[in-house]
């Protein structure tokens, strides 16, 4: 058999890094924007804030501050009460460096992950580096690390379970299982694999990651489970601008989405269709618009919507 020439392997090995090179150029990109802009921060502020400010309510001891009691800003604290913790080093810090550390953060929990995989699941070498380097060019891990999104630190979570479960430690799975309950839709997802191949060792070690997580927030108050509950109701956002921007980060937690002005290609209609969240344009209120709290129904299943408040 004869040998692959060291112009094609060299050729090859260039191959797989070079999506490396774009995932650097993005992240210099977002880099130059940001600090090219007069007031930085300004145009830092994404998903990361709320960590951030989060972290600032927990030291300073405003609790009932943390979870929202009105949609009516873009980035929301949305996750369990354990995870309250987890914020507490962020708001010792300066906002500048919140960011960096949440930047640092997600960018460690990718390259954590990415290990964890390639430690757990058999392949061969260049086809780990190749993975890896499609992962690290790929646009949604270069948003989740700019936007300090909680993606990185979820994926490291489910390498760890996959790991756990790989070695035989089946229970520690089901902790790790556990931690990814800050996101129900992807925890539930998990446990409810972990049931349907009858892992029970996982089951349990989810249950008592559960149970074990829930009694650590209780001296936050019980205050702050009744009021994670109310941010998992359906919401719909009453809106007068037809611009879809300001409503992005909280599409995902949307029934409907009404707005006064615009039509169905208004830039907030094309948006609303793209999520699959049922969507009024150009509405009238007869009686005034709905306040924060107010019941509002939304009937989109004919040609026109019907909205009554």
């Amino acid at each position: 058999m004869s040998a692959t020439p060291r112009s094609s392997r060299l050729g090859a090995a260039l191959l797989r890094v070079a999506p490396l090179g774009f995932a650097l150029f993005v992240q210099a990109t977002w880099l130059y924007s940001v600090l090219s802009y007069g007031d930085a921060m300004a145009v830092a502020r994404r998903d990361w804030t709320i960590f951030w400010e989060t972290g600032r309510h927990l030291v300073a001891g405003e609790l009932d501050a943390i979870y929202p009691h009105a949609f009516d800003h873009g980035y929301l604290w949305l996750y369990p009460p354990y995870c309250i913790y987890l914020t507490a080093p962020l708001g010792l810090l300066a906002e500048p460096a919140a960011y960096g550390v949440c930047f640092g953060v997600e960018l460690v929990a990718v390259v954590l992950a990415l290990a964890l995989l390639r430690a757990s699941l058999p392949a061969h070498r260049r086809d780990h580096w190749t993975a890896a380097a499609v992962v690290l060019a790929s646009m949604p891990f270069n948003t989740t690390v700019a936007m300090g999104q909680i993606s990185g630190i979820l994926t490291l979570i489910l390498a760890l379970a996959v790991h756990a479960w790989v070695r035989g430690r089946a229970f520690a799975a089901g902790l790790f299982v556990a931690l990814l309950f800050l996101k129900p839709q992807i925890a539930g997802f998990v446990a409810l694999a972990a049931i349907l191949a009858r892992e029970w060792r996982m089951v349990a070690g989810t249950v008592t990651g559960c149970v074990a997580l829930v009694i650590a927030s209780l001296p936050l108050g019980l205050a702050r489970w009744t009021e994670y509950a109310a941010t998992m109701q359906q919401y719909v956002a009453v809106v007068r601008d037809a611009g879809a921007t300001f409503l992005a980060p909280i599409y995902h937690e949307l029934t409907a989405v009404v707005c006064t002005s615009g039509t169905p290609r208004s830039h907030i209609g094309i948006v609303s269709r793209e999520f699959q969240v049922p969507c009024v344009m150009g509405t009238t209120f007869a009686g005034g618009e709905p306040g924060n709290g107010d019941a509002v129904e939304v009937d989109c299943s004919g040609p026109e919507g019907i909205v009554r408040a």
